[in-house]
């Protein structure tokens, strides 16, 4: 009887672990989940494109984003985006803080990654992004390219940056 519930366990094991989320614009590891990775070229294919995605901390501490890097990009910077007087504005962040059992979210509109120099996404079907917490944790993503969770591409220009 032992051996049976031994066998059953190792079965039930391997099946949970492979139902994992089969987004590729996702990564779940340990207490900090990313969700939803999309990348939007610029209209122009010339400009920088805009990067967006959710962090998810199901952890009991904040989780710090301070950096982001591509193999397949010149550089990444963290963005913000408001309106102000009526008019548009964006800077450059240094950080973006998950407090825990909270969601970030990157969305058009408010805060994103700009990638730089990625003349490839004209012809690429995403793009990895390599992103770096303050507790020295990196996430790796696959992010899609174009739309992802009903945003449509073109929904914004990033090429004045």
């Amino acid at each position: 009887m032992t051996r049976a519930w031994a066998v059953l366990a190792l079965l039930l094991t391997l099946a949970i672990a492979g139902c994992g989320d089969a987004d590729p614009g996702s990564s779940a590891s340990g207490d900090l989940e990313v969700h939803g990775a999309w990348v939007e070229p610029s209209p122009t294919g010339k400009g920088p494109a805009g990067g967006f995605l959710t962090l998810m901390n199901r952890s009991d501490r904040a989780w710090v984003l301070v950096g982001a890097s591509s193999p397949d990009a010149g550089r990444v910077e963290l963005h913000r985006s408001w309106i102000e007087g009526g008019i548009a504005r964006m800077a450059p962040v240094a950080t973006a803080r998950v407090e825990p059992g909270e969601h970030f979210a990157f969305e058009p509109g408010g805060y994103h990654l700009m990638i730089f120099d990625a003349p490839a996404l004209a012809s690429a079907s995403g793009l990895s992004l390599r992103l770096e917490f303050e507790n020295g944790e990196v996430r790796e993503v696959e992010a899609t390219l174009g739309s992802a969770g009903g945003h449509a591409a073109g929904q914004g220009d990033h090429s004045a940056h």
